[in-house]
């Protein structure tokens, strides 16, 4: 799972890296040829389509493992007494790799829309009436490029909030109805 996890950060760095190329080209030039624009934006999308349509399982799959991992881990730091140092490194360990990685995946996911609705803002400024072309240009750009969880739920900044907002909530709660807590009941097998 975690060499998917860096493999998804490198393409949507890559992704983004494309868009931006294509951002500053639009700004650099006074003028633009928008149909130009309007067919490699159009190619741009349709490859960030495909993209997350063939990994898009692999991302819901990830993001769904790591977040368990999250929930256990901090259901076990929260209900368990641990005192052996071995524990306590693997326990942290964990979360902070799972939580990681969740946020590698989803900041850099979330890039490529913040990046998408910039290229939309970066139309060079027309004082006239706007040509067929511009309203076009705008028009296709709107909508912007996302990413999406198994196209599902598009990942955004506030993606990643509602996540982690869901784990602590639902594990804080899991937590308080546990009869274990306290006890080192989950460590007596590996002790022996």
């Amino acid at each position: 799972m975690h060499g998917f996890g860096f493999f998804y950060i490198a393409v949507c760095n890559h992704i983004k890296s494309i868009i931006k190329h294509t951002e500053e080209s639009l700004s650099r030039k006074p003028l633009v040829d928008f149909e130009r624009f309007i067919h490699s934006y159009s190619r741009i999308k349709s490859i960030v389509d495909l993209t997350d349509k063939e990994v898009g399982f692999l991302v819901f799959i990830t993001i769904f493992f790591n977040s368990g991992f999250m929930c256990f881990t901090f259901y076990v730091t929260l209900n368990f007494n641990i005192t052996a140092g071995i524990q306590t490194v693997a326990i942290y360990g964990m979360f902070f790799g799972a939580l990681g990685l969740f946020i590698g995946m989803t900041v850099s996911a979330s890039m490529v829309a913040d990046e998408s609705k910039e290229l939309c803002s970066a139309m060079p400024e027309n004082t006239g009436k706007l040509t067929f072309k511009q309203i076009r240009f705008l028009m296709t750009t709107q909508n912007g490029i996302t990413l999406t969880v198994w196209r599902i739920v598009p990942i955004t900044r506030s993606f990643i909030f509602v996540i982690i907002g869901i784990l602590l909530t639902y594990t804080v709660m899991f937590s308080s109805l546990s009869p274990m807590k306290g006890s080192n009941e989950i460590f007596i097998y590996f002790e022996q």
